[in-house]
């Protein structure tokens, strides 16, 4: 499990983990990366939105980690929760793009990514996609 330390009882992380994706435009290529979000009322005055920007609000923290190999960038980022409240939590990942002229001679990549979720007491994720 990724950037995730031992879970306790009331404790959960969602992982997105994505290779960027490049579309090539002509003479420029397109980076595609995604971004995890984690956005709850936290009270009446406190809404909080967990992101790259903001890592760590309430008792949610977000960590990154990035790996360059055989010419793909993937990244890892873990929303950590200390403890689940009972809240409404809305996790979701918005896709960001980036227009540059292709001086490296970059090739065209499917971003992939994938979401997992894990639990205390368990081997791997309690949900993947």
């Amino acid at each position: 499990m990724p950037l995730v330390s031992p879970l306790e009882d009331g404790e959960m992380a969602v992982v997105l983990m994505w290779t960027q994706g490049a579309s090539i435009i002509g003479s420029e290529v397109e980076f595609q990366d995604l971004d995890l979000h984690v956005e709850f009322q936290a009270s009446d005055t406190v809404l909080c939105n967990v992101e790259y920007g903001m890592r760590s609000c309430n008792g949610v923290t977000l960590t990154t980690d990035s790996l360059a190999s055989e010419g793909k960038l993937t990244t890892v980022q873990v929303a950590r929760f200390d403890k689940i409240g009972d809240l409404n939590y809305m996790i979701y990942a918005e896709r960001a793009m980036k227009r540059m002229p292709n001086k490296d001679n970059v090739k065209q990549m499917q971003l992939e990514a994938t979401i997992q979720i894990y639990a205390p007491n368990h081997a791997g994720p309690v949900y993947s996609v």
